[in-house]
């Protein structure tokens, strides 16, 4: 329900250098840092060494534009089409066992020319939006009329995920649904219970899919390859790295370093320090988001709702990614949100950002 407090009129501030500071820091470093690991990765294939920079590059622009339209876009507007957004979602994830590109093992790739798109990424703003418009609309604590419907429409959009198969980014995705469960305040006892069933969906993924039993096997006795690497390059780094550009693992020794494992190359040759200023400037993001969101969540409970979801998503992806390389979960192949290469994900994680500034500046417009 919008209060009466909210004026249209009141002057609005610029950007939330809060958020904007910290978001185009990790773009620009993200850059950088796809550049130094994939130069070698590049050449190794009988690629010129700015392939994967200079595609980059053409990704990173569209991310800005859709950063740009999300901060100007009334959050109203995606409210009415929340329910378009995740509709168009759940068609393309079906759409995907039957036009679906499959790479290890797995159908999460539309291509189109040279550009591949995962509908798993556009899922996260469609489950933060549809979760939003719906707890904005209906009592979440009534199990038949609200709780019950939400669990089934966002079941449906992690179970066709899981189906890609994309274990641990629909174990994200849970989680995230839980903590916007919790935010837009249903009861204890059906989040428990929502935590069970997923648990339970979760360990027969393990047993069902053969690549996850084997990385949670491979991760319980010791670590996988891939993990190791990245410790390796994370040692080598030391406090102050060994410069950019300089680092070693790159050199085919670590899978993917500039996607799933970009922030073992941060740590080789950023060093402790590098890491830990990545990790802090996500952390601003996520914390200045909480706060605007929470200033907004008891005038405008989308808005409110919907920041909280943007910055979870930012957040638990963040955290999730570098849980992997340190070694505190197994390899998920989730990117790191503003650094990684590559396309969805980073205008997704873009344009959640521009959600948050515009979010924070629709925030001044209501009375204390």
């Amino acid at each position: 329900m919008r209060s009466e407090s909210y004026n249209p009129n009141t002057p609005k501030p610029g950007l939330d250098l809060w958020i904007a500071v910290p978001v185009f820091i990790l773009l620009a470093l993200g850059a950088l840092i796809v550049y130094t690991s994939s130069s070698y990765l590049a050449e190794a294939n009988d690629l010129p060494q700015f392939y994967f920079l200079m595609r980059h590059f053409l990704r990173l622009s569209v991310a800005v534009v859709v950063l740009i339209l999300f901060y100007a876009v009334p959050s109203e507007i995606w409210e009415r089409h929340a329910g378009k957004v995740f509709w168009i979602t759940i068609a393309l994830l079906v759409a995907l066992f039957f036009l679906g590109r499959t790479a290890y093992g797995a159908k999460r790739w539309f291509v189109l020319g040279g550009f591949s798109f995962q509908p798993s990424d556009l899922a996260k703003l469609a489950l933060v939006m549809f979760l939003a418009r719906f707890m904005a609309k209906k009592d979440i604590r009534s199990f038949r009329s609200g709780f019950l419907p939400a669990i089934g429409a966002t079941s449906l959009l992690i179970g066709l995920v899981l189906l890609e198969p994309a274990v641990s980014t629909s174990a994200v995705l849970a989680l995230l649904g839980v903590l916007l469960l919790f935010v837009g305040g249903a009861r204890p006892l059906h989040i428990i219970l929502t935590c069970a069933l997923a648990a339970g969906v979760f360990f027969a993924s393990i047993r069902i899919f053969p690549h996850a039993r084997e990385r949670i096997e491979g991760f319980t006795k010791g670590g996988t390859y891939q993990v190791t690497q990245a410790k390796i390059g994370l040692a080598e780094g030391g406090l102050l790295g060994v410069g950019p550009g300089n680092g070693k693992e790159k050199f085919l020794y670590l899978p993917k370093p500039h996607t799933d494992f970009i922030y073992a190359v941060v740590g080789e040759e950023l060093g402790l320090v590098g890491s830990l200023a990545v990790l802090g400037l996500l952390m601003l993001i996520v914390l200045r988001g909480i706060v605007v969101s929470n200033r907004l969540i008891q005038h405008d409970r989308f808005s409110g709702i919907l920041g909280f979801g943007a910055s979870g998503t930012i957040g638990l992806y963040g955290l999730a990614h570098m849980s992997v390389v340190i070694g505190l979960l197994p390899p998920t192949g989730l990117a790191l949100p503003f650094l990684s290469y590559g396309g969805s994900s980073l205008v997704i994680y873009s344009g959640m950002a521009g959600l948050l500034l515009n979010l924070s500046r629709r925030s001044s417009g209501w009375s204390s």
